[in-house]
């Protein structure tokens, strides 16, 4: 048997290509791979090469020339990842059909003695046949690729542009929404002015006609006089009463600040400052917590992240210290069991916010508050239900700890339980601290904190040890849920909002404003003002807001508060007025709705540079509403 010849294996042989050196005893023969195809050969029949009727005459030279790149040159037909058709080359690297190459060179050495590459032209055999083994045969213009990935690195590039350009848009036009609204409020604040000098040039015109009335009437001296000195304060309106006819608040639009416009950003938490003109926002990236500084006189200004980052986990509370003098810090609690003090500025001067300390919780904080009266404590609510106080000057653990599991709560009053008081104690409930207020104490009492867990709001007794004190009456016609506590110590008014649930009714949310105050003795005076119930669920947990501000042209001493509160079904905010005077309660009356597209999670409000009796010296007055990734600033006016 010739080289150049195919014996077929006999069945069930696995057939191999080896190489004619390797064989013992100098023998030489070549099998080939036949994928179990039957073909029939023999020792006197050499084939001819068949290729396609249209080709049966092909030359040597016509092949080499053929351009296919997935045909095979002999038969121009498309090669086969296997069977007789499959793939295969040359030591030279040029590809044929198996069977095709098989049978192109077998004829050649027949004819002439030699056989060569159809393509090149280079000596080769039957034994050089390699058989390529793929899955799927596909031929790949290189060219074409690099043009496609040329194109495509362009198109890419063109993209990044036009988004770079699209954000370039957003905040030009950010800009431009927030100068409208600049000017449409100083619009607002000249006509303000115009309507309160009319009323009170009207006012003096009054005056001055019931003088000459009683001119006319030949008054006695005596009476003129009487007249003279009381006339002004008595007889006529006060500032506050034509504050009251010509004020009516509202809100208007002031500004919008994106401060968490990042993927994967989001925002939780809002803080006045009270010293200054700032606000601070939480800005959470994954394990990167930190606080962002925004500038209310200059909105269009790119919100400042204060670095390094605080926490290393979601941030829940934050507050600034309300003590002008000495050194002001921003105090935040984090899921990261801690509590973050950073220094904002000292004496009536802003700095840069730098980290000053870190204090170590042991839990998950989820509340924090300043004492108004010392400004070395603070006091943090914990996520398991404790309260810790803490000293600025020994921060290195904490000076009292209040256990909401430990202790028990005892009601403040019969009324709370519906009648008598059961005798023991009742538990206080293993749930968040999710507010703090921290009531001012007397000269001969101490301040005292009220806090707010699921259950029920409580008085925490002056020192760790006794039984919390019960504020909030149970229900048990409906399931209430408390939520969010806010103070403002000029009114004397906490605001507690409970989320409840009727068997058989829509889910409610109640807002509960009630007057507190620490008395001589040092007992705390509680009672419920007034009670606002809403149809809305409340799953975001949404904390509400109660604060006060001097209303334009009013004598000093004399508030307005408003009370503002998240209706989640609507996406809005409701704003309501509260009183006057500390010891003043009107019916709560809606001013507007506050819109957004997206969930609110936070409201704020606050008054800076309270007026003093320069009639140019107005107040800024704002209230701000936070989403996951914007604020909204509105004056109140």
């Amino acid at each position: 048997m010739s080289d150049g010849e195919y014996r077929r294996p006999p069945p069930g042989a696995i057939s191999t290509r080896v190489p004619a050196s390797r064989l013992p005893g100098g023998d030489s023969y070549m099998s080939i791979v036949d994928d179990g195809e039957e073909t029939e050969a023999d020792d006197d029949f050499v084939p001819r090469p068949v290729v396609s009727r249209a080709a049966s005459n092909l030359s040597a030279t016509s092949v080499a020339e053929s351009n296919s790149e997935t045909n095979c040159p002999i038969c121009l037909e498309g090669w086969t990842s296997s069977g007789a058709h499959k793939l295969a080359s040359l030591k030279c690297g040029h590809l044929f059909g198996r069977s095709c190459i098989r049978k192109w060179l077998t004829q050649k050495t027949k004819a002439v003695g030699k056989s060569s590459c159809p393509e090149c032209k280079q000596p080769a055999t039957v034994r050089d046949i390699r058989v390529l083994f793929a899955r799927s045969v596909t031929a790949v213009d290189g060219a074409r690729v690099e043009e496609l990935t040329r194109e495509n690195r362009k198109l890419a590039q063109d993209l990044g542009a036009a988004r770079s350009e699209v954000a370039e848009y957003k905040l030009k036009s950010f800009q431009m929404q927030n100068e409208v609204l600049r000017l449409r409020g100083e619009l607002d604040a000249v006509f303000k002015k115009s309507q309160w000098r009319d009323l009170e040039n009207e006012n003096l015109v009054r005056r001055v006609a019931e003088l000459s009335n009683l001119l006319k009437g030949r008054a006695s001296a005596a009476d003129i006089d009487e007249l003279s000195a009381g006339a002004g304060e008595e007889e006529c309106p006060d500032d506050a009463e034509l504050d009251a006819e010509a004020y009516t608040p509202c809100l208007r639009p002031r500004a919008t600040i994106p401060v968490a416009a990042d993927a994967g950003s989001s925002s939780r938490v809002l803080a006045f400052d009270p010293h200054c003109a700032v606000i601070y926002a939480s800005h959470s990236l994954p394990n990167l917590h930190t606080m962002a500084l925004i500038d209310i006189l200059n909105p269009n200004r790119t919100p400042t992240l204060i670095s390094p980052h605080l926490h290393s986990m979601e941030i829940r509370g934050a507050e600034v210290s309300p003590h002008a003098d000495g050194t002001r810090y921003l105090l935040t609690a984090s899921h990261d069991k801690t509590a973050a003090l950073t220094a904002l500025g000292s004496n009536g001067t802003r700095t840069a916010p730098k980290l000053a300390a870190r204090l170590k919780l042991g839990a998950s904080g989820w509340s924090c508050a300043w004492d108004p009266t010392d400004p070395n404590l603070c006091y943090v609510g914990m996520a398991a239900g404790s309260v810790l106080a803490f000293d600025l000057r020994h921060t290195a653990k904490p000076l009292y700890s209040w256990s909401g599991v430990k202790d028990h709560a005892c009601l403040l009053s019969e009324q709370l339980a519906g009648g008598p008081a059961a005798p023991g104690a009742r538990n206080a409930g293993y749930s968040q601290i999710y507010g703090i207020a921290v009531l001012p104490g007397t000269m001969h009492a101490e301040s005292r904190l009220v806090v707010a867990n699921s259950n029920h709001v409580y008085a925490l007794p002056s020192k760790p040890g006794a039984p919390w004190t019960q504020l909030t009456e149970a229900c048990d016609s409906q399931q209430r849920s408390c939520y969010s506590l806010s103070y403002d110590a000029h009114l004397g008014c906490v605001a507690a909002s409970f989320r409840t649930k009727v068997d058989g009714a829509p889910h409610t949310t109640v807002h509960d404003l009630y007057s507190a105050n620490v008395n001589e003795e040092g007992s705390l005076d509680w009672r419920l003002m007034q009670r606002i119930p809403t149809t809305s669920p409340q799953n975001k947990l949404a904390r509400s807001a109660v604060f006060s501000y001097a209303p334009p042209g009013s004598k000093v001493g004399r508030r307005q508060g408003l009370f503002c509160a998240v209706l989640e079904a609507s996406r809005s905010v409701n704003v309501w007025t509260i009183g006057g005077e500390p010891s003043e309660t009107r019916e709560p009356l809606a001013l507007s709705d506050v819109s957004a597209p997206e969930d609110i999670v936070d409201v704020r409000g606050w008054q800076w540079n309270t007026p003093n009796s320069s009639e140019d010296d107005m107040p800024i007055t704002l209230f701000a509403s936070l989403t996951n990734s914007t604020i909204r600033l509105y004056d109140v006016r």
